[in-house]
C-alpha cells in the first residue's frame, strides 16, 4: 500500500511541481561563460496559466540560450498551441527546439 501512495505522489509531482536543478561544468576548452536552460519532457503541461511558473524560473536564470530538447508536447495532444504560446513568451532568447 505505501508502495502505491508513493508512485502515486511521484507521478502528481512530476506533472505538477516545477523542478529546477543547476549544474556547473568547467572545462579548459569553454572560454567564455554561457548559461544555457534546458526544457524536456514537459508532455504537452503548463506549471501555471499559460506556464508562467517556468517563464518566470528561466527569466530568474538569465539564460545565454534555451534548450527544448523533446518530449514537450505528446503524440496525442489536441495541437501545439501550448509550446507555441511557450517559444512565443520566450522570445527574448535564443531557443532551440528539437522535436
Amino acid at each position: 500500500m505505501a508502495a502505491a501512495v508513493w508512485i502515486a505522489w511521484e507521478v502528481y509531482r512530476s506533472y505538477h511541481c516545477l523542478e529546477t536543478t543547476q549544474y556547473t561544468v568547467t572545462s579548459q576548452k569553454i572560454k567564455n561563460p554561457i548559461r544555457l536552460t534546458v526544457i524536456a519532457d514537459l508532455h504537452d503541461h503548463q506549471f501555471g496559466e499559460k506556464n508562467e511558473e517556468l517563464i518566470k524560473a528561466i527569466q530568474k536564470s538569465d539564460p545565454d540560450a534555451i534548450l527544448m530538447l523533446g518530449d514537450i508536447i505528446n503524440d496525442i495532444s489536441a495541437d501545439d498551441k501550448t509550446v507555441l504560446d511557450l517559444v512565443t513568451a520566450l522570445k527574448e532568447y535564443k531557443v532551440y527546439y528539437a522535436l
